[in-house]
Formats: structure tokens, C-alpha cells, sequence
């Protein structure tokens, strides 16, 4: 388990992401999709852009597509 903290809208919000892999060497930072409802988060994907909700509806974090990732 380990504390994050993730920025939308130039607004900081701090999280807690359980059974993470700590991989110094990857080049790039991975999130699950599949173990974000299993702890209260939705996902919205498009070709663009992705947006993890809370279960009450507010953003928690958003992404773009920079160089395929």
C-alpha cells in the first residue's frame, strides 16, 4: 500500500493505492483499470482520455494520450 498524490485541475488530491509493484526501472507508470471499481473508483476511456471517478461521482484523477501511453 502506498500514498499518492494525484492533481486535477491544478487541485492536489491525495490517495492510497493498494497491492502495488514497485518497478524502478519501467518507463512508464502503470494504473489497473480492472482494480479500480474493486476499491470504490469507475474508469471513463475514450481515444483521447481517461478519468478516474470516486463512488460519489467527483474526479479523482484525469489523463491524455501523450506518444501512445
Amino acid at each position: 500500500m502506498i500514498n499518492v498524490q494525484m492533481f486535477h485541475n491544478g487541485m492536489q488530491h491525495d490517495a492510497t493505492l493498494k497491492n502495488v509493484w514497485y518497478v524502478p526501472d519501467a518507463s512508464a507508470h502503470l494504473f489497473s483499470i480492472k482494480a479500480a471499481p474493486q476499491n470504490g473508483y469507475s474508469t471513463t476511456l475514450n481515444e483521447k482520455e481517461v478519468v478516474i471517478r470516486r463512488g460519489d461521482g467527483t474526479v479523482a484523477a484525469s489523463g491524455k494520450l501523450v506518444n501512445s501511453l
